[in-house]
């Protein structure tokens, strides 16, 4: 009897070192992800967004967020390339483009994946609101530097405009 439990307690011995290979193997194919995390924008509505220049606010914002390996073209490109999306789509720079709604005093979080094996290349974080009068060239659009320690940022969503926080 003992001979039994004995090979009871080895194939149950078996089965539990093939489970750990498994957890172990699945583990080393995980992304691994830096000490910053995941790259992501952090959107924080103001309690008026989108306010047209004659004080009516719209009630939502629509907002996209991408992660580029280079942010010259996003840079240079017009409002309206951008939201049409003709240039930018194609755009080898860009590895993942999030999009979401706003509303008044909302917080968001929009994660951004790399392509698979770009992951190091992700040098920007750029974000793109559809303001319906924006405050100036520059209100409607931002790009913020990423590194691997710090690739999430905030963006403050106001009125009529936005900045990192």
């Amino acid at each position: 009897m003992s001979g039994g439990r004995m090979l009871s307690l080895r194939g149950g011995g078996w089965i539990g070192l093939l489970a750990l290979l498994v957890a172990t193997g699945g583990c080393a194919t995980m992304k691994k992800v830096g000490p910053g995390g995941e790259p992501g924008v952090k959107l924080v509505a103001g309690q008026e967004l989108n306010v047209k220049n004659d004080g009516t606010s719209l009630g939502s914002l629509h907002v996209r967020a991408y992660l580029l390996k280079d942010a010259s073209a996003f840079r240079a490109l017009s409002y309206q390339d951008l939201w049409a999306q003709r240039k930018l789509d194609k755009d080898e720079a860009v590895l993942d483009m999030q999009e979401d709604v706003m509303t008044p005093s909302s917080e968001k979080k929009l994660d951004l994946k790399p392509k698979k094996g770009a992951e190091a290349e992700a040098k920007f974080i750029a974000v793109l609101a559809g303001y319906a009068q924006p405050e100036g060239d520059t209100a409607w659009r931002q790009v913020v530097d990423i590194d691997s320690k710090h690739n999430t940022v905030e963006i403050v969503l106001g009125p009529r405009g936005m900045r990192p926080a």
